[in-house]
Order: C-alpha cells, then sequence, then structure tokens
C-alpha cells in the first residue's frame, strides 16, 4: 500500500491497532509526504501499538522533508518497525 501525505500544515500518519484493522504480519505499509507540512508517524494508541524506528523520537517518527518516504513494516499483532527517510 501507498499513502501519499499532501498537506501544507503538519499532520499524522496514524497506524491502526490490530483491533481495528488487522493487517497481516509482513504488511507493509509506504508514506510519501508530497506537501510541504511535515508528516509524523505514530499510533492511534500507543498504549496498543507499539512503533519503533531511528527518528529522533523512536515511537513518532517524522518524515525529514518534502518528497521523504518512510516503509512502516507490521512485525507483530501490535508492532511495527519505520524504516526510511525519517528524523
Amino acid at each position: 500500500k501507498l499513502v501519499t501525505m499532501n498537506n501544507a500544515s503538519a499532520n499524522n500518519f496514524q497506524i491502526p491497532t490490530n483491533a481495528s484493522v488487522a493487517y497481516p504480519v509482513g504488511s507493509v505499509l509506504n508514506v510519501i509526504q508530497i506537501g510541504a507540512g511535515q508528516t509524523t508517524i505514530q499510533a492511534v494508541t500507543s498504549g496498543t501499538t507499539t512503533i519503533s524506528s531511528t527518528g529522533a523520537t523512536a515511537t513518532a517518527p517524522k518524515l525529514r522533508a518534502q518528497y521523504s518516504a518512510a516503509s512502516c513494516i507490521k512485525v507483530a499483532t501490535d508492532t511495527w518497525y519505520v524504516v526510511g527517510d525519517i528524523s
């Protein structure tokens, strides 16, 4: 799946809990920021869904700049790794 974020203001791409959307383990959601507003990738429910990344805020990485992209990889029921052009 490819999700484009086209917004002039800061915005969020939210990963749902497995109870809301049961993506299979191994699913990859690709996110690209095509607007000028910086995109943050975060969990809808941080106490349930875990996000890990090398971003400055590991649980809520931001795409680095316009046209940056990242992949959200589901590795367990409510666990995702985010890799890509993040800050």
